[in-house]
């Protein structure tokens, strides 16, 4: 076998193990919309506080952007759903 045959049979492997992925999704979050609604839920009940729900990688929109986002909130306190997810927003939340 010569080289140029063992480097084509690994990219057809490649190919096979590692295919290309393209979503049929996008998500798209609104760092507005969501520092809006945690003013507005802030306002119906002065001087209590808000904990937001994190878990299962923020619902899919990922922990490290909502953690990211919330930092610019005036929330002190988050819920995750695991150890790994505590690895996490421990790095990225305030």
């Amino acid at each position: 076998m010569n080289i140029f045959y063992l480097s084509n049979m690994l990219q057809a492997l490649r190919k096979l193990i590692y295919p290309s992925f393209t979503p049929l999704n996008t998500i798209t979050v609104s760092k507005q919309a969501i520092l809006g609604n945690i003013e507005y839920l802030s306002s119906l009940h002065k001087g209590s506080d808000i904990f937001p729900v994190i878990k299962s990688n923020a619902y899919g929109h990922g922990l490290k952007e909502i953690c990211e986002i919330l930092n610019a909130s005036s929330v002190h306190t988050v819920c995750m759903d695991s150890t790994y997810e505590y690895q996490v927003v421990k790095k990225y939340f305030k």
